[in-house]
């Protein structure tokens, strides 16, 4: 499957123009994980949930797409 990443370089993460990012997973629990976006430094507070074909792991590459007024967990990203 290939993803189209839409980036406005106007917006910032959390958002309205930002509608798929890529981070990694800092942690996970209770269901959900915790992810470092890409261009920041540190995990984020909230717990974002994961479609049920993938479960996350810890340094898993994912992206997520904006659905709602959340994230959720789309996959891991493979490959170089």
């Amino acid at each position: 499957m290939d993803f189209i990443l839409w980036w406005d370089t106007n917006a910032h993460f959390g958002k309205k123009g930002i509608h798929m990012i890529i981070g990694t997973i800092a942690s996970v629990g209770d269901g959900a994980a915790s992810v470092i976006i890409d261009s920041e430094d540190t995990a984020t507070r909230k717990m974002y949930k994961s479609i049920n074909s993938y479960s996350p792991k810890v340094g898993d590459r994912v992206l997520l797409d904006r659905i709602g007024g959340s994230y959720v967990i789309i996959g891991s990203i493979t490959g170089k």
